[in-house]
């Protein structure tokens, strides 16, 4: 039986990959539900302050994964 080689390059050799499960899913899923939560109430309670953290939190939430795990390589 022959054994296959990876020659190309593999971007998360060598890393933890509960680390980048954490940044990649976790992390955004728990910042995007409380950015959600932020914007409700924010909306509800005619908050400006506390919608605009909402929508900070949510675009951050988005962002993490993009800014974070390239970096950790």
């Amino acid at each position: 039986m022959k054994t296959i080689k990876n020659k190309g390059h593999n971007m998360f050799l060598g890393m933890d990959i509960n680390i980048i499960i954490v940044f990649s899913h976790i992390l955004p899923g728990i910042l995007g539900f409380l950015a959600i939560l932020c914007i409700i109430n924010g909306a509800f309670d005619k908050q400006k302050y506390l919608m605009m953290l909402g929508v900070g939190l949510f675009a951050l939430a988005a962002a993490i994964p993009f800014i974070v795990i390239p970096f950790l390589g």
